[in-house]
Order: C-alpha cells, then sequence, then structure tokens
C-alpha cells in the first residue's frame, strides 16, 4: 500500500489505522431490520398480499447479500445498493416521514461505506490528504510539521490544530525518513 517517492512527482500514500465499527455495523443492521419490518406492517394492516409476498422475499434476498458483504464474501461497495434500494421504497411510499426515514437509509449506507474504506493520508507536491470518511486537504504552508514516529502519522497545523492517527501496519525506518525528509522540504517551500 506505501508508494516509494523516488522523486516529487510520486506520492507518499500512508494506510491509517481502521476504527472498530462493530457499533456502526449494527446500527446500520437495525435501521435495514426496522424498515423491513415497517414495510411488512403496513402491508399486514391494509391486507395487501402481493406486497407482504414482495417485501418478505426482497428482504430474505437482501437481507442475505448483506449479511455476506459485511462477513467479507463480497468485496466492493454492493452494500450500498441495498440501503439505496430500501430508501428508494421509502421515498416511493409518500409522505414526509416516509421521506426523513428514507434519507436516514440511504445515509446510513453511505456511511458504511466511507467507514469500511481504509483511511489514508497521501503527500504530494501540493500538499497532505486526509481520505477518511470525508476528504480534508493541507496545503503545505498551512502546516508546521509532519511526521511519522513509531507508527504514529502527526500533522501539526499553523492554526493550531492537530491530527494522530496509528498507521496500519509497521513502516520501515527507510520509508519513515524518506516521508519525513519530503515533509520537511516541502513546509520548507523546497
Amino acid at each position: 500500500m506505501m508508494t516509494e517517492n523516488r522523486n516529487s512527482t510520486a506520492p507518499f500514500k500512508v494506510p491509517l489505522k481502521q476504527n472498530n465499527l462493530v457499533v456502526f455495523n449494527t446500527v446500520a443492521t437495525l435501521v435495514l431490520l426496522l424498515s423491513y419490518f415497517s414495510f411488512l406492517y403496513k402491508a399486514i394492516m391494509q391486507r395487501l398480499l402481493p406486497d407482504i409476498i414482495i417485501i418478505v422475499l426482497l428482504a430474505t434476498i437482501l437481507g442475505t447479500i448483506y449479511f455476506r458483504i459485511n462477513r467479507g464474501r463480497y468485496a466492493g461497495r454492493h452494500g450500498y445498493l441495498i440501503f439505496l434500494l430500501t430508501g428508494a421504497i421509502w421515498f416511493y411510499q409518500g409522505g414526509v416521514a416516509s421521506f426523513g426515514i428514507g434519507i436516514l437509509v440511504v445515509a446510513a449506507g453511505f456511511f458504511q461505506v466511507q467507514l469500511k474504506e481504509t483511511p489514508t493520508v497521501t503527500a504530494d507536491d501540493g500538499g497532505i490528504t486526509i481520505r477518511n470518511v470525508f476528504l480534508k486537504r493541507y496545503a503545505w504552508a498551512e502546516l508546521n510539521n509532519v511526521v511519522i514516529k513509531d507508527g504514529l502519522l502527526t500533522i501539526d497545523c499553523k492554526n493550531n490544530r492537530l491530527f494522530q492517527k496509528e498507521t496500519s501496519f509497521d513502516i520501515t525506518a527507510q520509508y519513515e525518513a524518506k516521508f519525513n525528509e519530503f515533509c520537511i522540504l516541502k513546509i520548507h517551500g523546497r
């Protein structure tokens, strides 16, 4: 995952330690389950037998795919499609409450996909980019210091903000030295 930087145009990429996603995955799963139970309840109360069959089949198929994705059997971003489809069903139901629940379901899917991506920090000629849930870009002129030491990346900004995060694996002393040298040169405008 790390990229060697022999010239100043190739970026350094440093993967960061992944956060524990158990709580968020549990909440996202509960949002989906509550959605399916709500669809089922509405169909039963309105005595819509075809809708009940479709909802049960849809929940079974999507639930199976979702749980397999969470166990790592399928790679990629396919989990978001389940949330998007469920949100679309809520939008189709009509009403302000259904629209709000649809937004909540789609947002849960968006954050689940974003949180499963490995966060990285990239250092290139333009500055430092932190890719976590959202992208944050810092120009070299905004930074006092950027250093990797003992598996800990520290970014010290001139506005007194400090970003510290563990790297996801041991970085070699050689890579650490090259990264630190590159950052010092860029901060001092060379």
